[in-house]
């Protein structure tokens, strides 16, 4: 509850620019709060949700507004579960303009390591 509380009021900066939410208790449902606020940050340059129990719903939700964060260079999604190591890869993809993404501990097999680079 007070991760999800936490994005609605991060809502309001918008000229954020560096986010580093990893190793909270942030779920699917705190995960999917936030990914409703990634398009007011324009300025955003930097989002870490590294270690994180985020499931695949949580992960799906930031695949679908992550690449309107423009100006994203880094991506933490390190240690990310199993269950949601695919849509992880979804998420990265969704983000072309990255310099910097980490997968490290997120158990991708060799099928999702073919998928992350297709």
């Amino acid at each position: 509850m007070g991760m999800v509380r936490l994005a609605d009021a991060l809502a309001k900066c918008e000229t954020l620019e560096v986010l580093r939410l990893g190793r909270n208790a942030m779920g699917s449902v705190a995960a999917s709060a936030l990914a409703l606020n990634l398009a007011s940050w324009k300025s955003l340059t930097v989002l870490d949700v590294s270690f994180n129990p985020i499931g695949p719903e949580g992960m799906e939700a930031l695949a679908a507004t992550v690449g309107q964060c423009e100006q994203l260079r880094q991506l933490e999604l390190a240690g990310c579960p199993a269950s949601a190591s695919l849509a992880a890869i979804r998420v990265a993809e969704a983000c072309g303009q990255l310099a910097h993404l980490d997968l490290c501990q997120c158990r991708l097999d060799e099928e999702d390591a073919v998928d992350l680079a297709a």
